[in-house]
């Protein structure tokens, strides 16, 4: 598996650009982006299409994917026996490349109140882990970690929020967990202004 996460200032790019890379997606994944409200969640869109279409190049050789969905919705490769998955949150984009699948999620911090919603979405244990944070800034991190490791998940089922974030339980006391299943694993990553969360079945390290 590879992934990559990116910090993308939207304003950096030009309208020739974004107008290239639009052209480019397939027609499914453009009607993603049009569904978007605000022109910079419509640019990261198309900005994280972008990424993916380098990676399988520089990584797989793959020029011209084409691209298709599942019965549940999830975007796929046709002719292809590579899985991926991508994200993106304000300026961040992310993508994973798995040769089975995979899910991703990253999500940039905010100043919300992870209390106050934690009940909707959160198990005990998560909520244990959570609330055990050694400050704000830690106790804000750890929300982060598992919303991400979550939807990271459901992503790789490819049922989306739809399957519920309490569904599946990504940490206990002792911090997240390695692995979510036999044979489903968890890479959650915290950095300074974001999380990321890869789900696969293959075993995964930084």
């Amino acid at each position: 598996m590879i992934y990559k996460a990116e910090n993308i200032n939207c304003d950096f790019y030009s309208d020739l650009l974004f107008e290239t890379a639009y052209n480019n997606m397939s027609s499914e994944r453009q009607q993603k982006a049009d569904r978007f409200v605000h022109t910079a969640d419509k640019r990261l869109c198309v900005f994280s299409d972008m990424l993916l279409r380098d990676m399988l190049e520089t990584h797989f050789g793959l020029k011209n994917p084409v691209f298709s969905a599942n019965s549940k919705g999830k975007p796929i490769l046709l002719n292809s026996y590579l899985h991926f998955n991508i994200s993106h949150s304000k300026n961040f984009v992310a993508c994973a490349i798995d040769t089975k699948p995979v899910g991703i999620d990253i999500q940039s911090y905010n100043e919300m109140n992870p209390l106050r919603i934690m009940e909707k979405i959160c198990t005990e244990e998560e909520s244990e882990f959570i609330k055990t944070g050694a400050d704000g800034t830690e106790t804000l991190k750890r929300f982060y970690m598992v919303w991400s490791a979550k939807e990271a998940y459901l992503k790789y089922t490819g049922e989306g929020l739809s399957g519920g974030l309490q569904q599946i339980s990504v940490a206990n006391k002792k911090g997240m967990k390695e692995k979510l299943g036999e044979n489903i694993y968890l890479l959650c990553i915290a950095e300074k202004d974001y999380s990321l969360s890869v789900v696969t079945e293959n075993p995964v390290s930084n």
